[in-house]
């Protein structure tokens, strides 16, 4: 599974469960690209209310997954996040009710 945790910069890790560099390297490649092709659908988001976030993401399957497998998966999880960062800015811009 992918996992994403809020960070001021976009980082990556990839567990030592592959042993060979080039198999974290192809996934590392994988989810770069994978991220700059579906980037908009948080940063739009971002940048028309005006915020900043940190980003990692973290591989944890133990199988290397192939190319669509992985785009979906983070274009699931910039979804979510999306609306999670809308929903956040909706609520600190509600007015406060008076208390009577």
């Amino acid at each position: 599974d992918l996992h994403l945790s809020i960070r001021r910069q976009r980082q990556m890790c990839i567990r030592d469960r592959f042993k060979r560099a080039v198999k974290r390297n192809l996934i590392r490649r994988r989810i770069k690209e994978a991220y700059r092709k579906n980037k908009h659908i948080l940063t739009d988001t971002l940048q028309s209310q005006e915020t900043a976030l940190d980003m990692a993401i973290l591989y944890l399957d133990r199988e290397i997954l192939d190319y669509q497998t992985l785009e979906k998966k983070l274009k699931d999880l910039l979804q979510k996040l999306k609306e999670k960062v809308c929903k956040e800015s909706c609520e600190k811009n509600r007015p406060k009710p008076n208390d009577s």
